[in-house]
């Protein structure tokens, strides 16, 4: 049982710009308002791009989930 991590340099514009169009009809299903608020395009992150992808996944989710039906995900 070894994890094998592939650290590059993970663009976080098109990751996060990617994410959003996953979470925005979860958050418009409870009647949230999603706003994604874009950031420098030459940012990148030296990360694994699957597990930088699913912790992303995971706090969207539960932003989505603990957010009062009508308020805000930014």
């Amino acid at each position: 049982g070894r994890v094998a991590y592939e650290v590059e340099a993970v663009a976080v514009h098109a990751l996060l710009a990617e994410l959003g169009e996953l979470v925005a009809p979860q958050a418009w299903a409870k009647s949230l308002t999603y706003t994604y608020v874009p950031c420098p395009p030459a940012l990148a992150a030296r990360a694994d791009r699957g597990r930088m992808r699913q912790i992303v996944v995971n706090l969207l989710a539960n932003a989505v989930k603990f957010t009062p039906a009508g308020g805000r995900v930014t």
